[in-house]
């Protein structure tokens, strides 16, 4: 980080989830939801 506070600390967190086979369809298909929404606004973007 260039240009920033040097008394300031970044951290991370890395986690797991467990999920049920219910929760892991509705996060695939959100994930599914904003994959398409990515490509048609680049698809859009593209054809401007």
């Amino acid at each position: 980080m260039t240009g920033g506070n040097p008394s300031l600390t970044m951290k991370s967190f890395k986690t797991k989830l467990k999920l049920n086979n219910q929760q892991k369809t509705i996060l695939a298909k959100h994930a599914g939801v904003v994959c398409w929404r990515k490509a048609f606004l680049s698809e859009c973007y593209r054809k401007r």
